[in-house]
């Protein structure tokens, strides 16, 4: 059972992102979409590899037109999108979406990341997740309504732009995805 003192969980080591950090090394000038608000550590860390960074918060965006905040980047194509567990907060249409306005923005080098605690393993819920190395994240807790982690067969319904190429379940409930462009 986990308790409120997982809940201040400071640090999560990840078995993913070394692979992802691997291949922004191999970019020159890799072009990163982060889902979120933005935290200055993930943008500190991603310089090192000379990312250009974009950012699309969802808190922010207007749900009915992911187009629309994506338009800021047209002609771009990200060579990596970090979901972190924003995709948990959307509904399945909003899912869908979100993946239909990704399509002009990705190739079929595109790598996206995810991750987020699994009920029934980790309750700990929505968190605000900073890059720290390639190996390890901070995780902070964050309060937002309409978590809901999805299934494989959800993701592969509504999230198509995207397939899921690696996951890895912790031994204390987060489960990290690699997704790929199909």
């Amino acid at each position: 059972m986990f308790t409120r003192a997982s809940r201040k969980r400071a640090a999560f080591t990840s078995h993913v992102l070394p692979q992802v950090c691997a291949e922004l090394a191999t970019r020159e000038k890799p072009n990163v979409l982060d889902i979120g608000g933005g935290v200055a550590s993930t943008l500190d860390f991603l310089s090192a590899y000379g990312a250009r960074v974009f950012f699309l918060d969802l808190a922010e965006a207007d749900h009915a037109d992911y187009r629309a905040s994506l338009q800021a980047y047209a002609g771009t194509l990200f060579d990596v999108c970090f979901f972190w567990d924003y995709l948990h907060r959307l509904t399945p249409g909003q899912l869908s979406e979100l993946s239909d306005a990704l399509v002009p923005y990705i190739y079929s080098d595109t790598l996206g990341y995810s991750i987020f605690s699994v009920p029934g393993f980790n309750d700990a819920g929505p968190h605000t997740f900073r890059l720290c190395s390639a190996e390890q994240l901070a995780l902070e807790p964050a309060a937002v309504k309409g978590y809901q982690p999805w299934s494989y067969r959800e993701f592969n319904t509504c999230f198509d732009a995207f397939s899921i190429e690696q996951d890895v379940l912790s031994e204390d409930g987060y489960l990290e995805l690699l997704f790929a462009v199909e």
